[in-house]
């Protein structure tokens, strides 16, 4: 029984406006404020949400240049994969805590790290150059200039090329080259000399090209 037919309906008591639809309604008590449970379910969705953090912007993310939401204040890629892209930035030479007076991995040049790598084996389609495995393939220095990395001008020093090889390739050039090995070393050499010629002598993506590609692989 709803209005006038309720044995209980008091015409003397006090109407208030409902803070969502300011329908005018009796309250059951002196701290309601809503007329209805739908209208207490849309005044606490979007923006007016409890739970929402006020503080969350819409950024632009410094990989992929997407705009997105934030879903934390310190969020600052739009993704997992453009994170790990933009913090192996960050902590790259001189800005990595583990840093050590430009001294990389082993004797080679402090830029010969896991970003660039990543850079050379995906020009090569993680591919290696030889024997076309694609499991365990590793970055090859053509001319064992273990400082190339360093070089101002990499792609006009000719000193500066790298291949992808699998494992097994890279060892059998090296055990071979030891004990001098040369119709072996000379003929895997030739393969990747022909390799690098068809590329024009280049033999790694930019990081503009990188990141390019690798938001467009992520779409």
């Amino acid at each position: 029984m709803q209005g006038e037919d309720n044995p209980q309906y008091n015409p003397d008591k006090l109407m208030i406006a409902c803070s969502y639809c300011e329908k005018l309604f009796h309250p059951r008590h002196k701290e309601q404020k809503y007329c209805s449970i739908k209208c207490v379910g849309k005044s606490h969705t979007g923006e007016n949400s409890p739970v929402i953090n006020k503080n969350l912007k819409t950024k632009l993310c410094p990989v992929c240049k997407t705009e997105f939401r934030q879903k934390r204040e310190k969020q600052e890629c739009c993704c997992f994969k453009c994170k790990q892209l933009y913090h192996s930035e960050k902590v790259l030479g001189k800005k990595n805590p583990a840093y050590k007076n430009g001294v990389g991995f082993g004797n080679y040049c402090e830029k010969f790290n896991r970003d660039f790598k990543k850079r050379v084996k995906l020009f090569y389609n993680n591919t290696c150059v030889v024997c076309g495995n694609t499991k365990g393939v590793v970055v090859h220095h053509v001319n064992e200039n273990l400082d190339a990395c360093c070089n101002k001008d990499p792609l006009l020093n000719n000193l500066n090329t790298f291949v992808v090889l699998c494992k097994s390739c890279h060892f059998r050039y090296h055990v071979n080259k030891k004990f001098e090995n040369i119709d072996i070393v000379q003929k895997i050499n030739s393969i990747i000399n022909n390799v690098i010629n068809q590329n024009n002598g280049k033999t790694y993506y930019t990081k503009e090209e990188y990141y390019e590609i690798m938001s467009k692989i992520r779409k």
